[in-house]
């Protein structure tokens, strides 16, 4: 059967993800004992190629020599990490994305006014622990519109968003906070790469008999993805690169909509790409 492809408007690395993987491949050019705290971004594959090629993930500064240099991910970190790298006088380079920042601003903000914080967004998740450690006070995390309902006894709050967070579902929650809570201050944090490659997802996906998200899924903003698309098309997949590809899935399908999440790089979505037309 002849298939075609069609690729979402907006799809794959945002600017802010090339720029810390542009970065971190220039330094990796030039040095040697380069370690990062975390993952640089949510992607195995493309982390695996990168410690293939000698850079180091650790989970403490104290495995860092004195000669080493740290690289800050993407999401961000506490403070306490980078106060500790450079008591030890450690080179460190800070990628954390610009609009992580943003939000981290804010947050600040938020508790020096004497505002209960409130981020919406999932648990654990890097750039929300950041966000967290970098406020200076407690937070409340709230990732559903039920969650949104067991908040009880807050008479003043500030919002922050975690960047990659589907923009619908962050009005949903918004909407319900404002029946229980006084004052609010909000603060769409929202990065316009996510808006625009969730609303590229949801036009495509009506479109086509079927559907492929790729990424990582350890990715947030991969699975808001996919959750958007599933949602829509119900003939849609998850997928990490070429070899997650089932032709049989596609068996029945003349069209295949494809998009990408923000920590995909274009070799392996032209990989996909390029494996469903030979299916």
């Amino acid at each position: 059967m002849k298939r075609e492809v069609k690729v979402a408007k907006y799809y794959g690395y945002c600017s802010g993800v090339e720029l810390a993987v542009n970065t971190l491949n220039r330094i990796m050019e030039k040095e040697k004992e380069i370690y990062i705290y975390g993952d640089l971004i949510h992607n195995r594959i493309v982390m695996e190629e990168l410690k293939q090629r000698g850079l180091k993930v650790i989970k403490n500064i104290d495995e860092i020599p004195e000669t080493g240099t740290m690289v800050i991910r993407t999401h961000g970190v506490k403070p306490e990490v980078y106060d500790k790298a450079k008591e030890k006088g450690l080179k460190i380079v800070d990628l954390t994305c610009i609009f992580v920042k943003r939000s981290q601003n804010f947050a600040k903000k938020i508790i020096s006014e004497d505002l209960k914080l409130i981020i919406i967004g999932e648990k654990n998740h890097d750039e929300i622990l950041s966000i967290q450690g970098n406020a200076g006070g407690e937070s409340i995390v709230i990732n559903s519109v039920e969650e949104a309902k067991s908040i009880n006894g807050v008479e003043r709050a500030g919002i922050v968003i975690q960047t990659t967070f589907e923009r619908e579902l962050a009005k949903s929650i918004i909407g319900e906070l404002f029946d229980k809570i006084n004052y609010m201050e909000i603060y769409n944090t929202i990065c316009d790469a996510t808006e625009k490659r969730q609303e590229s997802c949801k036009a495509l996906a009506s479109q086509t008999d079927s559907f492929v998200v790729i990424g990582d899924k350890n990715s947030s903003n991969t699975n808001r993805l996919y959750e958007i698309a599933k949602s829509i098309n119900k003939h849609t997949f998850m997928v990490s690169d070429k070899r997650s590809i089932n032709c049989d899935d596609f068996k029945y399908s003349k069209t295949v909509g494809v998009t990408a999440g923000a920590s995909t790089p274009d070799y392996i979505i032209n990989g996909v790409i390029e494996r469903i037309e030979n299916c």
